[in-house]
């Protein structure tokens, strides 16, 4: 490139300027194949290391935590603000605002056009507090081996566990339904 663009210096002529204009093209061809081929060397490193607690992989948390990190906002008057703090407060108040509108809904007519599926009957069925005797039939109907939860735990846990853990679970599912 480096000489290809002292030629059109030194020439200025329409051959060493599509002769440039061709080195260009074909160099950039050759960063984005080049790029490609590390996304694709990445790719394979993640596939092969995947998210076990390694170096590799902390690196990559950290890459992700720097470029999501915020360090400064437009509010809502378009003005910059910086901080945590202030960045806090900010979306505090947006989502506060966005979340807490009291809808004026007076037109209950159209509720109408909306087909009754759920019976009375079976509302009250599906709204019914689960025994302890329920809980014990789902807990032990689901598969042994089923993909784990958001806490990393399988059924197995629940099942192998279930002497020790059983009111808390029952507390627990109990108090979703009240």
């Amino acid at each position: 490139m480096n000489d290809l663009e002292e030629l059109d210096l030194q020439n200025n002529s329409d051959l060493s300027r599509e002769e440039l204009n061709k080195g260009q093209a074909e160099y950039i061809n050759w960063m984005t194949m080049q790029d490609s081929i590390l996304k694709q060397k990445a790719n394979i490193k993640w596939f092969e290391e995947g998210d076990f607690n390694t170096k590799y992989f902390h690196s990559l948390i950290r890459e992700k935590r720097r470029r999501l990190q915020l360090h400064k906002i437009k509010d809502h008057r378009d003005r910059w603000l910086e901080g945590d703090d202030n960045i806090a407060k900010d979306a505090i108040r947006h989502f506060h605002k966005r979340f807490n509108i009291t809808h004026q809904f007076k037109d209950t007519d159209i509720l109408d056009c909306i087909p009754r599926i759920i019976t009375g009957d079976d509302n009250t069925l599906l709204t019914v507090v689960p025994n302890m005797e329920e809980i014990i039939d789902v807990v032990f109907y689901m598969g042994a081996n089923s993909a784990a939860g958001p806490d990393d735990f399988n059924d197995t846990f629940f099942q192998k566990c279930w002497d020790i853990i059983k009111d808390d679970i029952t507390n627990f599912v109990q108090e979703i339904f009240n």
